[in-house]
């Protein structure tokens, strides 16, 4: 990506990767049969991993995670792997306390999706550790912006990206005060 960035009367010219939120948007039915979510994307050099923690109770989570692969110039398509939610891991640690709220600082992702006839094994093992934390609020929607370096490895088949302290974000969302 390419841009201009005007601050104060000066103009800077950029050059990089890029991070753009895709809402899924919610209705008031949303907030009613859920909690909040926990969502990411995980970018090695190539492969990336979208996942989400849908949390409808204290006691009931939805886990999401897609792996990307790049299409490869010589013979292979673009590809993509849903991790199936029982082989999906997402634990927040560390908590702080933030004035109502608990947040965590630390959260790893772990998932291990075996060989199918269609698909090769993806695996992966990521921690992400809290830099610093944007938070809004709207009527009783709660938001935290999390930016967190990530280390670990994403692994497609016979490729396998390792991640040292790469700068993500993560979103949680919460819709009520505890």
């Amino acid at each position: 990506m390419k841009g201009i960035i005007k601050i104060d009367d000066k103009t800077i010219t950029v050059e990089g990767k890029g991070y753009q939120d895709h809402n899924w948007g919610y209705s008031p039915k949303t907030v009613i049969q859920n909690q909040g979510w926990y969502w990411g994307r995980i970018s090695a050099d190539t492969l990336q991993s979208t996942w989400a923690n849908t949390i409808e109770s204290e006691t009931k989570q939805d886990l999401i995670n897609v792996v990307n692969k790049p299409f490869n110039k010589t013979s292979e398509k673009p590809m993509f792997t849903s991790i199936h939610p029982n082989h999906i891991h997402f634990k927040p640690n560390n908590h702080k306390q933030k004035g109502k709220f608990n947040l965590p600082q630390t959260f790893d992702l772990v998932f291990d999706q075996p060989e199918s006839t269609n698909t090769p094994s993806v695996s992966g093992r990521i921690t992400m550790n809290t830099i610093d934390i944007h938070y809004d609020r709207i009527f009783i929607i709660h938001y935290w912006r999390y930016h967190v370096e990530a280390t670990g490895y994403i692994t497609y088949g016979d490729i396998t990206e390792r991640i040292d302290k790469k700068p993500q974000i993560i979103e949680y969302l919460r819709f009520k005060t505890p």
